[in-house]
């Protein structure tokens, strides 16, 4: 709990991200990734989410937990321009920011109401043990804004590589229903940072659900060499 604020955490993350590496940059991106948000036991009685079944979409407000000891920055280099253009922190999504927080949007697929209540989402960009701070439900006529602007990220961010499997690779996706299609869905954004794009030979790993992903990337193909279980 934070001294000044009084702010509980009121529940955790269970994400198949891991590691930051893979997250998808932005929410709604990545539908087929589910998630679940477990409560705290203190906010898990069946008053805390009475009527939140009705709502399509939440909104989830956070903690980027792995950051804080890392500090934040005035300027930040959004992905979205490239890596190379500055802007300020609060002009951007960037998680070094001041208090660590971010919100996102998310579905929601399922409530199970028990001594820690359970919240299903998919679409979210959650790092695994993500500390939840709130919850909210999306409302469309005031959640939803026809005429906003938003220069230069105006655009929904559009596939950029096309993900081949090697044949251990896909021997491994056979035992595990669902596997070749998430990771294809995840990988296909192109998860690297702006500076690993010019290098071929670099081999490149990240860690989903109970997997170490390892791969590379040679123009617009991004091949999975091996997929280890962990």
């Amino acid at each position: 709990m934070d001294s000044l604020y009084n702010t509980s955490i009121i529940g955790y993350i269970s994400s198949p991200f891991k590691e930051k590496f893979g997250i998808p940059r932005q929410p709604g991106i990545n539908s087929t990734i589910e998630s679940k948000i477990c409560l705290e036991k203190e906010f898990s009685s069946e008053e805390c989410v009475r009527g939140l079944e009705n709502f399509s979409h939440i909104w989830v407000i956070f903690k980027f937990h792995e950051n804080v000891s890392k500090g934040w920055s005035n300027l930040v280099r959004p992905p979205r321009l490239g890596g190379n253009k500055k802007v300020g922190v609060f002009a951007s999504r960037s998680p070094f920011r001041p208090n660590f927080t971010g919100i996102s949007v998310v579905k929601l697929l399922k409530i199970e109401v028990g001594i820690n209540t359970v919240i299903t989402i998919s679409g979210g960009d959650f790092m695994d043990k993500t500390p939840v701070i709130d919850i909210k439900p999306y409302i469309l006529y005031s959640d939803s804004i026809e005429d906003a602007v938003c220069k230069d990220f105006e655009l929904k961010p559009q596939k950029k590589l096309v993900v081949t499997f090697s044949d251990k690779a896909k021997a491994v996706c056979m035992d595990y229903e669902g596997l070749e299609n998430k990771l294809s869905d995840i990988l296909s954004y192109d998860p690297r940072p702006a500076y690993y794009n010019n290098d071929r030979d670099k081999e490149c790993g990240m860690k989903f659900d109970r997997f170490d992903i390892r791969f590379k990337v040679c123009k617009d193909i991004l091949n999975i060499q091996e997929i280890i279980k962990l």
